[in-house]
């Protein structure tokens, strides 16, 4: 595990490289980091079961994103599930029949692909009007982990 690189609270700049056409000075605020709790028990997701992610802290309305990515590296077929929770519910199962379908994870090296995670963001996003449309984006403090689809 490395340390935060872009601190909670903090906000930070999203500007073009010059020379662009386009001129914006987009202020993003990072979000307060959320512990995943049971995150060192989940090593292994057997697909025909539920799977249940716990945190704390979260702020009331905080919302939390739950993901799940695998992909068959030799046939390439992919799977993904992407939910949203309350954060201040502090847990979000991940129903089996969302898993069913994710392929089993293989060692064959190279970087890992079979991933379970959580993500929590800072509430709004930042916008922004240009003169050819709207430009957004929004501060994630995202927690991964690589795990085993069986």
């Amino acid at each position: 595990r490395r340390p935060l690189f872009l601190n909670p609270g903090e906000i930070f700049s999203v500007t073009p490289q010059e020379g662009r056409d386009a001129s914006f000075d987009l202020k993003i605020r990072m979000p307060d980091a959320v512990a995943w709790t049971n995150r060192d028990q989940i090593g292994e997701v057997n697909r025909s079961r539920p799977v249940t992610l716990t945190w704390s802290p979260a702020r009331p309305g905080q919302a939390i994103y739950v993901l799940a990515a695998n992909a068959d590296q030799f046939i390439t077929a992919r799977a993904m599930c992407f939910c949203a929770a309350d954060g201040s519910d502090g847990r979000f199962t991940i129903p089996a029949a969302m898993l069913a379908n994710f392929p089993d994870t293989y060692d064959v090296g190279g970087k890992p692909v079979n991933q379970l995670g959580l993500a929590a963001s800072t509430g709004a996003a930042a916008v922004q009007t240009l003169g050819n449309g709207l430009l957004a984006g929004m501060g994630l403090f995202i927690n991964t982990r690589i795990v085993d689809f069986r």
